[in-house]
């Protein structure tokens, strides 16, 4: 028996033994979708005398204080840990918000308080969340 065909029949017995351990190895990654509520988190206040806040898409409504700055982050699901063939596969991504207020005076011919309001100072996107649904795994490799 020469080298080469030595060679070539330990690469056969080698591909032979691997082979089932291959075709066993299950790449589906064991997760599922779980739902995160919307949170909404007010900061410090002020006090803002006779006001209510409106803020759109964002669920609060304040009487009285003015909110220096809210956190907003969207229902949205994370991946879990599961002992089901499943994944969790990404449908979409959204945006969270920071927005910051602040308590201004009204005047009456700029010379005389009317009032106070609540504004919208700036409404700005951060991080990135995850629209996520629970797919079935299908075969051994997926």
């Amino acid at each position: 028996m020469n080298w080469k065909s030595l060679t070539t029949l330990s690469t056969l017995l080698c591909a032979a033994q691997l082979a089932p351990a291959l075709a066993a190895q299950d790449t589906c990654p064991r997760t599922r979708a779980e739902l995160v509520p919307e949170r909404v988190t007010v900061h410090a206040t002020i006090t803002c005398s006779g006001v209510t806040v409106d803020v759109p898409g964002v669920a609060i409504n304040l009487r009285g204080d003015c909110p220096t700055l809210i956190t907003a982050v969207p229902e949205h699901e994370i991946a879990v840990a599961t002992d089901s063939r499943t994944r969790a596969d990404v449908t979409g991504t959204l945006s969270g918000r920071i927005i910051t207020m602040s308590c201004r005076t009204s005047y009456l011919l700029f010379l005389v308080p009317v009032g106070t309001g609540c504004e919208i100072e700036s409404d700005d996107n951060y991080g990135t969340y995850m629209r996520l649904v629970t797919t079935g795994c299908t075969g051994l490799g997926s």
